[in-house]
Order: C-alpha cells, then structure tokens, then sequence
C-alpha cells in the first residue's frame, strides 16, 4: 500500500507542499526537488493568460489541501480524492481503454500497446474527472495511476466496492475490479520532486481548453488532418498506388489522406528517409498526382536514423548510446537535432 491514513484521514508528509496559482484556473502543487527537464519546462508556448481569464470554471470537488505528496527513499507518491460518482479520461492515446476508472495505467511510449496497460504512441501524465477538473503530473518519469482500483485500510472510505462470497470461476471473473477506491494514488519511482497540476474548468470540455491554453494554445488542425486516412499494403509500388487512389474517388468512398509504408523508403527499420526510387521511381509524380486527386500523403517514419540517411553522420553526435534497429536515437532536447530532422 503507497500510502498510510492516520485519525481517519490521510495525512502529509514531513516535507512542505508549496501551493501557487500558475494560471488562471492550475494550481501547482510543488515538493522537494523537481526535475530538471519536464514537458512544462520544454514547453516553447507560455500560458496564454488573458484567454484563461476568460474560461468560467466550477469550483473543485475537494480542497487542494487534501490532495497527498509523500517523498520517500523510493520515489514520490501522490493521492487525489475521488468521489464514486466520477469517471476518469485521459492519458494520452489509449487503443484499449476510453472509461480509465477502475483501471491502473502508465503511460509510456510504445509501438505495441499491451491490454490496458498504458503503452500507447501517444502518452501522457494527464486525466480528467466527469467532476471537472483535470491532474497534470509534470514528469517525464514512468508514472503509474491507480484509478480508484485501491480501497485503504483505514481512513476515510465511501467506497461501494462488492465483496467476493463465492469463489471466481474464470480469470475474467477473478481480476475483475470490484472496487471504488476513494483515492487516485499514483506513483513516481526515482523523483526527488514533483510539480501537479490541478486544472479547472467548466465541464471536461473547460478543463481540455485551459489544459491547451496552458501548454500556449496550440492550433487548429487541418480538417483533412482529422479525417479519413487509408494506408496502402506495404508492398505496394507507385502505380498501385494511384490505382488505388482511383478506386476510392470512383468507388465515391470518402478517404482524405492516404498513407505510405515504410517500403517507400531506402530503409525503413531504422529509417533512411531516402525515396525508395526502385518501388516509386518518380515521387514527385505521385504526390502531385494524388494532390489532384484530393488526397493528401502520409508517409510512415520513425525517428531512428539508418546509416543511408543523408544526416547520418552530422546527428551522430547529438544521438543516444544505444543503437535501435541499428538507428540512432536521436535527442529532440537538442536544438541541432530538431534542426536536422526538420
């Protein structure tokens, strides 16, 4: 258990928690020694103040008080209330869940989600509750949330959780989470430190729009950017391509972007970036064709570097220890690596 109650109430640790308004609507809760590189402090956009002023918020389900730091030789942990009435959403893109209550997730970035587990392409160390209010754990550290799948031994509890009078007859039966726990506990192993943010709103949809306000606004995606996407069989060479674009505009199926294995390149595992002139022997041939077509082209990539990339060798030196797939990693910290890949 991450956490202990004493008098019929969790309580804090020994160290202080430093509560400011970071924005119009996020409190920061701070202890110890935060990180020195979190996805706030990478952030290029600062908060865009004057818009959040203007977002209406309801006030929070629980006073921010009540809200658990504990740094302990492990790491920190951190405990939010939670009602039974609440669902929670978030955390990135996550394949295998939508409603995240009941659930223990960690986000981290994966190219193979497993079940419900948190692997996803798309991480991140946020959720929203029905009761609107979003959590912010600013970390690039693997975070594991337990989403109301944890009863306390003592303490305050209104938990509605089912007791187990007959024993389980399958698996599903068995692991089935009975439970609402009355706390979100999440845990952060090897910080010293840790900011969360708690964001307010009106509604989900409130909290979503102080949450991008926060991180500088960001911007409105193309709408073709937010339609229908079909990616070609990875064998597929130029001419099936197009003939597979005609299929779709004289079939009338809808279909706005259409997509490229990684067989369009050189080398694909790591990656060369390199047209792949053998498969599609004049590139510029098929994108203008498909432009007029209406569609427009994605293509599949990642971000280790194959040695028959062009920047092989002026990236090396900015890149990780360890090779993937015989790539470099690069590190998109550094300025020169954002430079080269754009």
């Amino acid at each position: 258990m991450l956490f202990a109650l004493v008098a019929g109430a969790i309580a804090n640790a020994d160290n202080a928690i430093i509560t400011s308004e970071l924005a119009p609507g996020v409190y920061k809760l701070t202890m110890g020694t935060v990180d020195k590189i979190t996805p706030f402090s990478l952030c290029d956009e600062t908060p865009k103040i004057e818009a959040m002023q203007k977002i209406a918020s309801d006030e929070l389900p629980f006073a921010l008080n009540r809200i658990v730091i504990r740094q302990t030789e492990r790491g920190c942990t951190v405990a939010v209330p939670l009602s039974d009435e609440e669902q929670l959403y978030g955390f990135g893109l996550q394949i295998g869940s939508f409603e995240q209550r009941g659930l223990k997730k960690r986000p981290i970035v994966n190219d193979n989600p497993l079940n419900t587990l948190g692997y996803t392409h798309a991480p991140e160390t946020f959720y929203i509750s029905t009761s609107g209010y979003g959590i912010l754990v600013n970390t690039n550290r693997y975070t594991t949330f337990h989403c109301g799948t944890n009863s306390l031994k003592d303490g305050i509890t209104n938990s509605t959780a089912t007791q187990n009078t007959t024993p389980a007859l399958t698996t599903e039966e068995l692991y089935k989470n009975k439970e609402k726990g009355n706390y979100v506990f999440i845990d952060i192993p090897g910080a010293k430190g840790i900011d969360v943010f708690v964001i307010k709103g009106k509604g989900m949809r409130g909290v979503a729009e102080r949450y991008n306000l926060l991180s500088g606004g960001g911007c409105l995606p193309p709408m073709w950017g937010l339609g229908l996407k079909y990616r070609v069989k990875a064998d597929f060479k130029q001419d099936q391509v197009i003939k597979m674009a005609d299929y779709f505009r004289t079939s009338q199926i809808p279909c706005d972007v259409l997509g490229l294995e990684p067989g369009w390149q050189t080398a694909s595992y790591s990656c060369s970036y390199v047209w792949n002139e053998k498969n599609f022997p004049e590139p510029k041939v098929l994108t203008q064709t498909l432009s007029e077509k209406g569609f427009r082209v994605n293509l599949w990539e990642h971000a280790y570097t194959n040695r028959k990339s062009p920047f092989y060798e002026q990236i090396k030196p900015y890149s990780g220890d360890f090779l993937v797939w015989n790539g470099l990693v690069p590190d998109f910290t550094l300025p020169t690596d954002q430079t080269l890949f754009r």
